[in-house]
């Protein structure tokens, strides 16, 4: 982790840079970005010492729902079809858009004689803080250090994808709740079928409960990176910190890589809460003459529960953070931009 913080952004040479730019290049912009990478990495950590009780509770609730009248929704080839979908956006903004035009420059200077001189070259080039310290210098270490800069850029699309397939998992459990109550037929069900329906609902909302607490952080660091890098790409484009049109092109891909994945992330966080507010519209519409005592302890009970994944209880991931979002990158550019000056 320490080589992280080291190996992931190579500062640049900003002599006439504005203040906001050297802010965002030096040692300040080094630290930020690898050091939220590392940050997630122990939390991937966390999550592994406590993802066996987790994996436990979804399988016991499944096992639930298959045993009762509810309707169920396999996940399985979607997450896989956009797990692979980010991994190859990943590599292709990560690796054919960011590296290939330092190598073309190392080819084209013609510097090196031999694989072994052209991966020195290429190492000096993308990790510059390296030159003060030739000697140090191995095969070994420069491809351990492309593998902490690409491992380093991996974990942090990792964190919006493990984010967005749990939100999924529990807005899938949750409207299994929701529709065995929309589909089941008022007039014969007992209360032995509402107290089944509570009980199950209790154990999605602790499960969710669980996860909040264990995903909280992650929520938390992966929307202040993602404002982070947005505005300082923004930024950098726009008051000519890049300008090179090979990190031009690297800047927008990945400002339009991140922002796609801070979208999808969001919007299948907020599904969690959708869908328990439509379950709660679906309680309401029970006729009053079959309102019985389990119904009402369902319905109290829903509708006083905050549910909703958050980032460490400072605020609740619903659509309305999306606006919140575009609004506080509005607001910070135009500050930025002042400060450039």
């Amino acid at each position: 982790m320490a080589m992280q913080l080291l190996v992931t952004f190579a500062p640049a040479d900003w002599d006439e840079a504005t203040t906001s730019i050297k802010f965002l290049t030096g040692t300040n912009g080094i630290m930020i970005y690898p050091g939220m990478a590392a940050a997630l990495m122990l939390l991937y950590v966390r999550v592994g010492v406590h993802w066996p009780c987790v994996a436990g509770a979804i399988k016991r609730l499944e096992a639930r729902l298959a045993r009762g009248d509810y309707p169920t929704v396999n996940l399985g080839p979607q997450i896989r079809w956009v797990t692979m979908a980010f991994l190859f956006a990943s590599f292709v903004i990560e690796i054919l858009v960011d590296t290939v035009p330092y190598c073309l420059g190392v080819i084209r200077e013609a510097r090196f004689e031999g694989s072994s001189e052209f991966i020195r070259e290429l190492f000096f080039t993308t990790i510059p803080q390296f030159r003060n310290f030739p000697n140090a210098y191995s095969t070994a270490l420069a491809l351990w250090c492309f593998l902490l800069r690409f491992q380093t850029k991996c974990v942090m699309v990792y964190s919006d994808l493990l984010l967005g397939t749990l939100s999924c998992v529990l807005a899938a459990l949750f409207a299994s709740v929701k529709e065995r109550v929309r589909a089941g037929d008022f007039e014969t069900m007992t209360d032995r079928d509402w107290q089944d329906i509570r009980e199950t609902y209790n154990a999605v909302l602790d499960l969710t409960a669980a996860l909040n607490r264990l995903l909280g952080p992650i929520i938390l660091i992966s929307y202040t990176s993602g404002l982070w890098f947005i505005c300082g790409g923004i930024l950098l484009l726009l008051a000519g910190g890049a300008t090179e049109p090979s990190k031009q092109v690297y800047l927008f891909l990945s400002m339009v890589f991140w922002s796609v994945r801070l979208v999808l992330a969001t919007i299948a966080m907020s599904s969690v809460f959708e869908q328990n507010k439509a379950f709660r519209r679906h309680l309401h519409a029970v006729p009053s003459a079959l309102y019985g005592y389990e119904v009402n302890r369902l319905t109290m009970q829903a509708c006083h529960s905050e549910v909703g994944l958050t980032g460490m209880d400072f605020f609740t991931v619903t659509r309305s953070v999306l606006l919140t979002l575009v609004g506080t990158v509005a607001s910070y550019e135009v500050v930025l931009m002042q400060f450039s000056r």
